[in-house]
């Protein structure tokens, strides 16, 4: 079967651990609880969802050519999949703001 190349996934799959682990310190820390706990739910199951979908793939397709064909036959899968990825996306880069937001660098002399 057609695949992403190994150097995608392993970038893909090292952002959804640094946003799992983001996601569980905010819920630790009780900040926007809420919606840390969707961000964790989502790093969870959008990957696997994308996962069983993918099964049903051509043998020389790859998952990025599955993805957009099953977008435009109007799949739910891949509408879940697509605004999950720019949720999780938009949450991290949020996450980000407010930790550096707090702890400003010290250009001390």
């Amino acid at each position: 079967m057609a695949s992403l190349p190994t150097w995608f996934w392993i970038v893909y799959y090292t952002f959804l651990l640094a946003i799992t682990i983001s996601a569980i310190f905010s819920i630790l820390k009780g900040k926007q609880k809420l919606i840390s706990i969707l961000s964790h739910i989502l790093t969870l199951t959008i990957p696997i969802i994308g996962l069983i979908n993918s099964i049903e793939r051509d043998i020389n397709q790859n998952e990025w050519e599955h993805l957009i064909l099953s977008l435009q036959l109007g799949k739910h899968w891949t509408i879940f999949t697509i605004f999950g990825h720019l949720f999780i996306f938009i949450w991290f880069l949020w996450f980000l703001k407010m930790m550096f937001s707090r702890h400003p660098m010290n250009n001390a002399n």
